[in-house]
């Protein structure tokens, strides 16, 4: 939706211009959702979990979860339904695998928990590894 409004212009001595303000919506990011529910698996299983953000001081193509869990280093590319792997992921996720990682690509949160599960088992809750309060906390 385009509207066309007067804007105050003090750059110019004008007294108004011109513009169009485009209405915006709210930004959905189903891929920060499916990475954060991820990691809150993984430490869930008492893994050290890194969760890779983008940046132009970090090399391209590292996955976007990077955890160690039982001496085991794990990799794990997050992308939607219609997400594409790079090339330069892809190379990077191959290059975990020859150096005895594992990594994969998970098209959501349970392609990803099966993954989890396939390297480190099942989970069944265990009282003395984690116990949560009603509010999330951990209990004493």
């Amino acid at each position: 939706m385009r509207k066309r409004i007067k804007l105050p212009n003090r750059y110019y001595g004008k007294s108004t211009s011109y513009g169009f303000v485009v209405k915006m919506g709210k930004r959905k990011q189903p891929e920060a959702i499916e990475t954060k529910a991820i990691c809150d698996y993984l430490r869930l299983r008492g893994c050290y979990v890194v969760r890779m953000v983008g940046s132009p001081f970090i090399r391209g193509g590292i996955p976007d979860i990077l955890a160690c869990c039982r001496g085991m280093f794990i990799a794990i590319e997050v992308k939607t339904k219609r997400g594409r792997v790079t090339e330069k992921q892809a190379m990077e996720i191959e290059a975990i695998r020859e150096a005895g990682g594992h990594a994969t690509v998970a098209y959501g949160f349970e392609e990803a928990k099966k993954f989890i599960d396939e390297i480190l088992g099942e989970y069944s809750p265990n009282e003395s590894i984690v116990r949560l309060t009603k509010r999330g906390k951990h209990a004493k």
